[in-house]
């Protein structure tokens, strides 16, 4: 009789450790909010979070999160890695939430950590070449900053202080001027910005409409090749309409195509029978390329100052693996590895849904 009871409570015990082991970080959105305000004026981009070591484990399971972070903020892994080597020991000794901070001339990180944990933290930024900071603070914690360039100057208010944060939040970041709060789920990612306005509606298809889609697909920053709208249809059918600067390489290769190749029946198309398949392209000034001919009418044009999207993770993983040998030889776009990475990521993608407007924004992410 007690061997079954010695069981159960075992399993019990191990199942409640995962659940509290997994679980997403969350914190209070002032003690957040109070973080932001250690951050330099000067910095571009801020993020805070409210338990580090929960927020790397909770990634850990979420490579795909990894593909809108480096979308939105693109420039803040290479402003990271000189502060790689100390970021692990300040996320253990954290006391609260961590804040980073990027720009073109600095970066760096700031927690509240205990006395006893200082020395080390401090003796490793020393060994890197990296700059240090501390202040004595209520109680028994210090708040240390490291950084990369100039000292943060902590006597000036900073220009980051967040709107007032009630509740409870994973974590708050300023991107692109906006300040995004956070929540984090077993399954799902939330974000708020401003006044949020509602999530478009698809109809089961894939619609994005931005300005900076190949980065909210790959992470790729070129200035040159922006797409401006995708339709994906449930039957792996698709639709680009590519944007960007004038004479960049992808228009200058579509063109030369349009120019070369059949029109289709009285329409401004041009059909191009490739090893890959059949295209269909546009012969306007702002370049489309397709699977199926209607998809071309059918393709929403951007909007200035408004962006949005929903995005079905397997759906557009099975078009972007269909297309990689097209996409491969087109100049200017991302490597074929790295598009292969981004189509294995966002089969974990569920839904995705973004609506960005000049009020405010809201973004949900759904496994």
């Amino acid at each position: 009789m007690l061997l079954p009871v010695a069981t159960a409570l075992t399993v019990g015990v191990a199942a409640a450790s995962w659940w509290w082991w997994t679980a997403p970080p969350r914190g209070r959105g002032a003690d957040l909010a109070a973080a932001a305000e250690a951050v330099p004026p000067e910095a571009e981009g801020v993020l805070v979070v409210a338990e580090p070591l929960r927020l790397a484990r909770w990634l850990a399971r979420r490579p795909a999160v990894a593909i809108l972070a480096l979308a939105v903020a693109p420039d803040a892994s290479s402003a990271f890695e000189p502060l790689r080597s100390v970021l692990p020991p300040l996320m253990r000794t954290a006391r609260g939430p961590l804040a980073a901070w990027w720009g073109k001339n600095n970066s760096g990180f700031s927690a509240s950590v205990s006395p006893t944990d200082v020395v080390g933290v401090r003796h490793l930024a020393a060994l890197k070449g990296l700059g240090w900071a501390e202040e004595r603070m209520k109680g028994d914690a210090v708040r240390v900053w490291v950084f990369r360039g100039a000292p943060p100057p902590r006597q000036e208010s900073s220009q980051h202080t967040p709107p007032p944060l009630e509740g409870s939040w994973s974590a708050l970041t300023r991107l692109h001027g906006r300040w995004w709060r956070l929540r984090l789920a077993r399954s799902s990612l939330e974000a708020e910005s401003g006044v949020p306005p509602s999530l478009p509606e698809c109809g089961g298809e894939t619609i994005v409409v931005s300005t900076r889609l190949a980065q909210l697909l790959t992470g790729y920053s070129a200035p040159t090749v922006l797409a401006s709208s995708l339709l994906v249809t449930p039957d792996g059918s698709w639709a680009g309409r590519l944007g960007g600067a004038p004479g960049n390489p992808v228009e200058r290769t579509l063109q030369a195509l349009v120019g070369q190749r059949n029109a289709v029946g009285d329409s401004p198309l041009a059909s191009w029978e490739s090893p890959f398949g059949r295209f269909y392209l546009s012969r306007g000034p702002a370049p489309a390329i397709a699977t199926d001919p209607a998809l071309l009418e059918r393709l929403p044009a951007p909007a200035l100052g408004s962006e949005w999207a929903c995005l079905r993770g397997k759906e557009v993983a099975h078009a972007l693996a269909n297309a990689l040998p097209l996409l491969d030889r087109l100049p200017g776009l991302p490597p074929r590895a790295r598009l292969a990475a981004v189509a294995e990521h966002l089969q974990d993608i569920q839904t995705c849904g973004w609506s960005l407007e000049p009020a405010g924004g809201r973004l949900t992410l759904e496994w």
